[in-house]
């Protein structure tokens, strides 16, 4: 898998810059030589309804500014993991292994990991700025990250789809809590615990059934409110990324009778009926 570095030349420029709106200006001009990475980061915000200069400058750049030396010292010791090995690691072999590029980028916090397509190829982005501000700096968390990322690479290329057509399906809840249910088993094989903490995986634990109960009640009145299980800036029972925890749980429930390969090629329906059983079950 190639490298599409679009961080290497900002982190030199980042050293010269010592305000925010010039490293938000800098950026801006970096991304001339990138439209597609600016066009991604951008869209992702504005399509739904954010003004993403405004984040640029409140939360993104004074972020950057403060912390420069943990985006130098991530981005040196990720880049030497971007490779094929890093994702057999994740239990993957050969003949399944996810194919595409890896693109390494300043975004605007839009995710540490992101699989979307770069140039009409499948890719694994990684945004350095949000990496270093959840804390996944660690070699074993890059290698969990990229596995996990790689690990929607191949769920999309063995239902044999486009990462568009992917990102469509992850709009239903269910297919979604399995899409990241899927990559949070294939991070544990890199590392137990992969990029999340053990104290957050016992307060999971502790709150699984409200968990639970919350997910299938967003799922039946309101199927937006059920976006707020993922992503860092959301919380359920005062946690984040409940939706990957829950995720996890439900492939881990199907695996003692259903393969991977068998979970990530099933039609939606079926999901959904897998996910009413689980939603139902007690802990």
């Amino acid at each position: 898998m190639n490298i599409i570095d679009a961080f290497e030349s900002m982190a030199t420029l980042g050293e010269n810059l010592d305000t925010v709106d010039s490293m938000l200006s800098g950026w801006r001009n970096h991304m001339q030589v990138y439209p597609e990475v600016f066009t991604a980061c951008t869209m992702d915000y504005t399509e739904n309804g954010y003004d993403w200069e405004t984040i640029a400058r409140e939360r993104v750049f004074p972020y950057s500014l403060k912390h420069w030396s943990c985006l130098k010292e991530t981005y040196a010791r990720l880049k030497p993991l971007c490779h094929g090995d890093t994702l057999r690691g994740g239990g993957f072999s050969d003949d399944d292994l996810p194919q595409g590029l890896f693109v390494l980028y300043h975004g605007l916090g839009n995710g540490a990991g992101w699989a979307h397509e770069y140039a009409q190829t499948p890719a694994i982005w990684l945004g350095i700025e949000k990496i270093c501000e959840l804390g996944w700096t660690s070699e074993a968390a890059l290698r969990a990250l990229i596995v996990h990322e790689g690990t929607h690479l191949w769920h999309a290329q063995k239902r044999g789809i486009t990462l568009p057509m992917f990102a469509k399906l992850c709009e239903h809840p269910v297919f979604r809590l399995v899409a990241e249910g899927l990559a949070m088993v294939h991070e544990r094989r890199v590392v137990k615990a992969g990029t999340r903490s053990a104290d957050w995986y016992k307060e999971c634990a502790r709150h699984f059934d409200a968990l639970k109960h919350r997910f299938a009640l967003a799922l039946s009145h309101d199927k937006e409110a059920c976006a707020m299980f993922f992503g860092d800036w959301h919380s359920v029972e005062g946690l984040p990324d409940t939706g990957y925890y829950l995720g996890e749980k439900l492939v881990d429930s199907l695996t003692t009778r259903i393969s991977l390969e068998e979970i990530a090629t099933m039609s939606l329906p079926t999901l959904i009926g897998h996910s009413e059983i689980f939603m139902r079950s007690t802990h």
